[in-house]
């Protein structure tokens, strides 16, 4: 599909302040400024079309409102004299464990483009070099990973999340409903805040969980330990 000359993909690993490195992929120019512009149009499009209340990170649902919402459920809990109880998972090198077959099974799934999503893969497959400082290793070739830096990286994340997300959706539908259970989801972060008594806010909160990481499980993605928290006022 690309000329030879466009045929390689170089991943620098960049040192992270909490230890170990963050892969970030360098596409050729003309390959970069292809995939911005399908990520404004079909991929947004897509993006909107599938668009679901615990989608966070883009335009009208900012992250930070994920941040305001859990302080505002917190100071309510505290006025009232409930409890709230929240989860935070961080998904481990969620972008490196993605497969490819699982994305074309969801694309076909939920409408994803399958035009768009085969550039996609023919671009991750590139044969990849890797940079760390001043040594890179010639070439390799993926057959899973999406690659940070791509611009539709973050639609790669929600298309393979959406099936585990929408069960546990579905399955605390009333929960949601009535205000007691709430779920956000920016790109590889996964928070689940229940809303009412002790017993009650833990145990949302733990079988939510629990569906989530036996999801994760069954697309080979791993979390690190969730963040806990839990204000209780009597």
């Amino acid at each position: 599909m690309f000329p030879r000359q466009l045929h390689l993909l170089l991943i620098a690993l960049l040192p992270k302040s909490t230890g170990g490195d963050r892969p970030v992929g360098l596409f050729p120019s003309p390959v970069r400024l292809l995939g911005r512009w399908l990520r404004r149009g079909i991929g947004e499009d897509w993006r909107r079309s599938c668009a679901r209340p615990f989608f966070f990170g883009s335009k009208g649902a900012g992250a930070e409102t994920c941040v305001w919402r859990a302080l505002a459920i917190s100071e309510y809990a505290a006025a009232v004299g409930r409890v709230s109880c929240s989860a935070l998972f961080d998904l481990i090198k969620a972008f490196e464990y993605i497969r490819h077959d699982l994305l074309v099974e969801n694309a076909r799934r939920y409408g994803f483009p399958l035009p768009l999503l085969r550039f996609l893969v023919l671009c991750y497959r590139m044969p990849r070099a890797i940079r760390v400082g001043s040594v890179t290793i010639f070439p390799k070739q993926a057959t899973r990973a999406v690659v940070p830096g791509c611009a539709c990286a973050d639609l790669m994340m929600s298309l393979a999340l959406l099936p585990t997300l929408d069960a546990v959706a579905e399955k605390f539908a009333s929960q949601i409903s009535e205000g007691k259970l709430f779920a956000a989801t920016v790109v590889d972060d996964i928070q689940f805040l229940a809303l009412g008594d002790a017993k009650e806010t833990t145990e949302l909160v733990t079988s939510a969980s629990r569906m989530l990481i036996s999801g994760l499980k069954k697309m080979a993605l791993k979390s690190t330990s969730p963040t806990n928290s839990c204000t209780c006022f009597a």
